[in-house]
């Protein structure tokens, strides 16, 4: 009815889960994306350090979503802002209206608001501005291929430890951060790789985040020219070799 709720309902895991189940991931896909967007179960992309292969993308289950809202005492559902950036990503806008839409067929009310980057990140900052209820995000990986999003996006926000830095819901959940502090002083890669992967499988089954697709990186060659895009979307002549 437009009032403050009592109590945060993101705070419950079966909300967080509702919102993911009425995604529906492919018609974003084939009908705002056209085709150019992988759909994901899990924050970081295959070839990715951290990447579980055994992740999958959630379902499309609206009915289940509405049960869920049901289990967390919001049977009517509750209204909700979504903050997105209009410059940012490939059809950053249609897809949060997409997303309202599917949010609104659970019995959540979803006001979208669009900006430019350079009003989006200092409103949703709650560092810097208001903060937020819910936002569309995306991380690149670094250049070393590591899952350095699980120290900046899903660590709890701790300015003196910088960890946390982009955690701009404020997720915060002890058992993570021990494993992302012990697994950032494992030298070997292998290992390093691996138990970013647990940390990835634990993080997912708690909708820390809801994951919605990988961005295609979309190029243009000579037929004469093999060129392999980088993930990270870096444009590399050393990547060009002929045929």
């Amino acid at each position: 009815d437009g009032k403050p709720l009592s109590a945060n309902p993101f705070k419950d895991r079966r909300v967080r889960e509702a919102l993911s189940l009425s995604i529906d991931r492919d018609a974003i896909r084939d009908r705002v994306m056209n085709g150019l967007a992988f759909p994901s179960g899990q924050i970081v992309t295959v070839g990715t350090g951290g990447y579980a292969d055994d992740i999958p993308v959630p379902p499309y289950d609206p009915e289940r979503a509405k049960a869920l809202l049901a289990e967390a005492g919001y049977p009517d559902g509750f209204g909700m802002t979504l903050h997105c950036t209009n410059d940012r990503y490939a059809n950053d806008a249609k897809i949060c209206q997409a997303l309202g839409q599917m949010f609104a067929r659970i019995g959540v009310k979803t006001e979208v608001v669009t900006l430019p980057s350079s009003a989006f990140f200092p409103v949703v900052n709650p560092a810097q501005g208001e903060g937020l209820s819910i936002a569309l995000l995306s991380w690149a990986a670094s250049s070393s291929g590591e899952a350095d999003m699980l120290t900046h996006v899903i660590q709890t926000y701790n300015a003196e430890a910088k960890t946390g830095t982009w955690n701009l819901g404020r997720y915060s959940n002890p058992e993570v951060d021990k494993l992302i502090d012990q697994l950032n002083r494992i030298a070997d890669p292998a290992e390093r790789h691996a138990r970013q992967a647990e940390v990835m499988r634990l993080i997912m089954k708690d909708v820390a985040a809801i994951p919605l697709h990988d961005q295609a990186v979309v190029v243009a060659s000579r037929k004469d020219i093999l060129y392999t895009p980088m993930p990270d979307e870096t444009s590399l002549a050393i990547l060009a070799t002929k045929k």
